[in-house]
Formats: structure tokens, sequence, C-alpha cells
């Protein structure tokens, strides 16, 4: 199957750096979201090192080892932060996807997202590693609540902080329906329905990324704002 693909990674209206890192190849199949986090650009270090130990990873190994490649980047960024002082603690979220013939395997820790466009839904399916999500899952708060409450960042999971990561894990039947992946800086500007939206609305794949950006800033661009758009062809 050939695809088409669009991405966009804006530093967004707020912030002063971008410290997500991206990587597309479609060749192999292979996209990858990363949003870091750490002061003195210590973010931008560790998603930088999660793209690149993965996708050096996946360009060597079989599709289905997306756990390992996401365990590797861990240590990788773990280790780098222990020895380094001013990388101390730093850490990166990680959406991976792997695309092989009809198979679509997906990697996550963390709140990055990965979504599948169907005929009639935008299905999401990633779950956030997140102390809101699990709030809202277990009804403590409502969505509505959980877009203006200041514990929006806080992480359960995210790559390079522990020595070891428990990484979600999914596997689907793929038709090449378009998939986004993206950061919590769309998805905190935009509700899922705002997203499919756009999605729906036609255009390459460039164009909708382009336009998912644009979205998210009119709307106050409070994060950096990264998207993959793939779909089949």
């Amino acid at each position: 199957m050939a695809w088409q693909t669009g991405v966009v990674s804006d530093r967004g209206r707020v912030r002063t750096n971008n410290e997500d890192s991206v990587y597309i190849n479609p060749e192999q199949g292979i996209f990858l979201i990363a949003d870091g986090m750490g002061g003195h650009n210590a973010g931008e270090v560790a998603s930088g090192l999660a793209v690149d130990a993965i996708s050096t990873f996946l360009l060597n190994a079989t599709p289905d080892a997306l756990e390992k490649a996401v365990e590797n980047a861990n240590r990788i960024i773990y280790e780098r932060s222990r020895h380094s002082p001013e990388l101390y603690r730093m850490g990166t979220t990680i959406v991976a996807a792997v695309i092989a013939g009809t198979k679509l395997f997906l990697a996550h820790v963390g709140d990055s997202r990965a979504y599948l466009l169907e005929a009639d839904r935008l299905q999401r399916l990633t779950e956030d590693h997140s102390l809101i999500y699990q709030m809202i899952k277990s009804q403590q708060i409502s969505e509505a609540e959980a877009s203006i409450d200041p514990r929006r960042g806080i992480l359960l999971r995210a790559l390079g902080t522990e020595e070891h990561i428990e990484v979600e894990l999914h596997e689907y039947e793929y038709r090449g329906e378009p998939l986004l992946l993206c950061s919590d800086g769309l998805t905190d500007m935009l509700t899922d329905s705002e997203i499919e939206a756009v999605l729906r609305a036609g255009g390459t794949p460039q164009e909708t990324c382009e336009q998912l950006k644009q979205r998210a800033n009119e709307m106050g661009g409070a994060d950096n704002i990264s998207a993959i758009l793939v779909k089949g062809v």
C-alpha cells in the first residue's frame, strides 16, 4: 500500500522553544511523535533521543519489535539523564506507529495520542498515562473540569524518568484509514469532535495537518503542536 502523509511541528504561541520531535519514514511505515519535558532545553534532548533511538532500532528490526525499541530508548534517555546534571529527570512522551502490510502496531507512553478516522467515528487508539485522564476515567471530574484543571500536565509514565518503563502496546488490522498521531499541544486546544471535523473537511494530509495547527494556535497555542497524518492511497 502507498501512503499520503502530512506532518507539522510548531512552537505554538506561548512557548519559546519546541520540545516536540517528530519522525516519519513512509517507505518503512514508521511514524513517531515525542513530547519532551525538563528545564534548560532538556525536553528537546529527551524527545530527540527518543525518536532517534526508536527509529534506528526499528530500521534494523521487525515491525513487532516496537516494545523493545521503546524500552531501549528509555534506557538511553535515563542513562543520559543520570550522567548529565543539567538533564536530570528529563523525560518525554512517545507515540509510535509501524504499518506493515495490513497490520498497524502502536506503542505509547505518556499523553501523546493516536486516532483512527473510521466511516462513522473518530476512534482514539490510546489512553493518556496522566493523572487527569485517570480522574476522568474514575469519574472524579468531568472532561469540562479537566480542560481547566492545573494538574493537566502531570504524567504517570514518561520515557527516561525511571530505569524501567511499562509500554502500552496495541495491534490492529489496518486498511489505510486516516491515522493521526499528535502531541497534547493539539488535544489540549481542540476537542475530539473538533479534530474530527478538520479531518473530515477534505484536503491532502499536509493541508489537514496545517489546518489542525492553525486551529490549535487560534485557540491559544499554549503548547508545542505536532501532528502526523497518514492514509493509504
